[in-house]
């Protein structure tokens, strides 16, 4: 199962619904699925894509365990896989233009994956109530807020202009994560783009996989505690605060998207190089000079020379 988390208005135009994929191939570093239900995307279809894995691990092993993978994904051209060696990178040319984020979950009781995920222990919907009423209770005794939504492993708190959600997928990956945003106003941030947009330290932990009520109760605490200590501001509906953190988003979509192009044009600059094609190095480079590194401003450099000795 496919959970887009990024780009945004990707996940809005498809309501944030989880998308059923099969697995066709892996290895160490990266799967290749195919979603069961394409969509629409920009005018073209989106089927196939090659996830990696944003962490340390094994996608192919760890989602064989049963275990989720937060992941990068781009989108392949069904025409431009070698279906005969389906991680046989020759025929691929880097997608459409679409990147993702998301998280690949193993699906309860499915042939893919030789054990399922295990569900949470003695966990349910009222042990994440409890403990998500009882850590962020300062939000409504110290901010104001109030509850606005309860429902099945998803609390919302409103207050200032701004709303506060928590989220606890007991029923598979047991992430527990928290979202922000200020209320009628896209796009939403997550807990770790809020504490870099207030200097957090950078090692603080913003996401968690609660698999049992201790832990959840552990981890939820922390969330709270973290949003408490270094996003105040937010909750008080800041507007210095939320520009702050929207710019913060821009760049780091910005250089999410560029690193994407990067690893496009890199596949093809190495390939072109291997058979002596300067003009492909060149137009596979040239777009991204200022972000190249020494070395392949120096392959650059030199497919330029060898074309100018023409």
């Amino acid at each position: 199962m496919l959970r887009i988390s990024d780009p945004w208005d990707l996940g809005e135009s498809l309501s944030w619904q989880p998308y059923r994929a099969s697995v066709l191939a892996g290895d160490k570093r990266r799967v290749l699925i195919r979603l069961d239900e394409p969509f629409v995307y920009e005018g073209k279809q989106r089927e196939y894509f090659l996830a990696a894995s944003r962490h340390a691990g094994h996608p192919a092993t760890d989602l064989a365990k049963g275990r989720s993978i937060f992941s990068n994904l781009d989108q392949i051209e069904s025409d431009a896989i070698d279906f005969a060696d389906l991680l046989n990178e020759e025929r691929w040319r880097g997608g459409t233009g679409i990147g993702l984020i998301g998280t690949l979950d193993p699906i309860l009781g499915s042939s893919k994956c030789s054990r399922p995920l295990r569900p949470a222990r003695n966990l349910g919907m009222t042990a994440f109530e409890s403990a998500a009423c009882d850590v962020f209770r300062y939000l409504i005794d110290d901010f104001g807020y109030q509850m606005t939504k309860r429902s099945q492993g998803l609390i919302t708190y409103c207050g200032n202009g701004v709303f506060v959600t928590i989220s606890h997928d007991f029923n598979g990956s047991c992430e527990l994560a928290l979202f922000l945003g200020q209320e009628d106003e896209l796009p939403s941030f997550g807990l770790g783009k809020a504490l870099r947009s207030c200097n957090a330290p950078a090692e603080l932990p913003y996401s968690y996989q609660a698999i049992d009520v201790a832990k959840l109760r552990k981890d939820a605490g922390e969330l709270a505690d973290s949003l408490r200590l270094y996003c105040s501001e937010l909750l008080v509906g800041d507007w210095q605060a939320f520009q702050k953190l929207a710019e913060l988003h821009e760049v780091e979509c910005n250089a999410f998207e560029r690193e994407r192009r990067l690893r496009s044009a890199r596949e093809a600059a190495n390939q072109a190089w291997s058979t002596g094609g300067y003009q492909q190095v060149i137009d596979a480079f040239a777009p991204h000079e200022d972000f190249l590194r020494k070395s392949e401003r120096m392959k650059l450099a030199y497919a330029r020379k060898r074309l100018r000795g023409k």
